[in-house]
């Protein structure tokens, strides 16, 4: 029998790897609040 990992998708993080597919420009490396890094959208 499969077991199920129960963790839902990433849907937020898959979008915004496709609006970076399609603009390359718009995404930026930024901090996060608790220090690790994150990709920010138009540096907002």
């Amino acid at each position: 029998m499969k077991k199920l990992d129960m963790k839902s998708k990433s849907i937020i993080g898959e979008n915004v790897n496709k609006l970076a597919s399609l603009f390359p420009e718009c995404i930026t490396e930024s901090v996060d609040p608790n220090g690790g890094g994150c990709s920010t959208i138009g540096g907002f």
